[in-house]
């Protein structure tokens, strides 16, 4: 993860979800649904982790804070 303004730009993913074989999607025209890619900030992940009462003594936030 880097802690750059641009990593977060652009959420979309790329290329298409899971086909689905036959069925009523495929029947009634509908786009297949796709998969989509959520990047964050590794300063937002900590604060996220931080004010979290499962996660705000984790050694895997102290770890983060070192980077």
């Amino acid at each position: 993860m880097s802690d750059s303004p641009s990593s977060s730009a652009g959420a979309e993913g790329s290329g298409p979800g899971p086909s689905q074989p036959g069925g009523a999607a495929a029947a009634s025209g509908s786009r297949p649904t796709r998969q989509r890619i959520t990047r964050v900030n590794l300063r937002d992940l900590l604060f996220c982790l931080e004010n979290e009462r499962a996660t705000s003594r984790s050694h895997f936030l102290y770890k983060g804070f070192l980077k």
